[in-house]
């Protein structure tokens, strides 16, 4: 498969297929993680993952997996300044990178390596008040303050996020993603979830789709 899409191209020259995850919204185990499918996710990635890197290189594929933010993305985390792990002192007042920091150590650990260039998490990031443009900037911040010791790139993509049904409400949720990818080069990429509950539970979108929405405003 990866020798088959490795040297698709667009007409413009563009490759198709740039990046294969080989694990979607993977939550990875520290040593306090009880047997399970947490578990069971490091097994699969310690047994598999060198392997599939080496194949996607000679394919001229980037090779990653995503992480899983879970609750991540929700205001009362993160915003939750008083937060203190139990386990990663750097994570104390970063709650919002609970899951990408494990991810990311636990490859570090196992001697995997991380994603080049980039790191995706997926982000449905849900507001009580808070803009988004704010909860944003500050997981963004967190990620800045914690990832990079453990070698990772201040780069990222959010390969999932939400897309509302609702035009006013996507607007204004997708314009926080344009508003962090202009006021700094980390944000890099963003793509929304449609079906199933792409807007939220019970409601999924379908073709066609405004992504302008999550683009910046033409200039005046």
């Amino acid at each position: 498969m990866l020798a088959a899409v490795g040297d698709v191209t667009r007409p413009d020259g563009v490759k198709v297929v740039e990046t294969i995850f080989l694990v979607s919204e993977v939550a990875l185990p520290d040593a306090a993680t009880p047997p399970g499918p947490v578990t069971n996710n490091g097994w699969f990635l310690t047994t598999n993952y060198s392997h599939f890197v080496s194949g996607a290189l000679q394919a001229g594929i980037r090779p990653s997996v995503y992480f899983n933010a879970a609750d991540g993305c929700t205001q009362d985390v993160v915003l939750d300044d008083g937060y203190v792990d139990g386990s990663f002192p750097i994570l104390n007042g970063h709650r919002s990178m609970f899951q990408m920091y494990r991810g990311l150590k636990f490859m570090v650990d196992n001697g995997l390596p991380i994603p080049s260039g980039r790191i995706d998490f997926d982000c449905y990031i849900n507001s009580t008040g808070a803009t988004y443009d704010q909860l944003l900037q500050r997981i963004l911040d967190d990620a800045d303050a914690t990832l990079p010791s453990l070698g990772a790139p201040q780069v990222y993509d959010i390969p999932e996020t939400y897309y509302f049904a609702d035009p006013t409400h996507r607007l204004q949720y997708g314009q926080a993603f344009a508003a962090q990818a202009a006021q700094h080069p980390r944000l890099q990429r963003v793509s929304f979830w449609t079906t199933p509950d792409g807007g939220g539970s019970g409601q999924s979108a379908a073709y066609p789709f405004t992504i302008e929405d999550f683009l910046p405003p033409p200039p005046p």
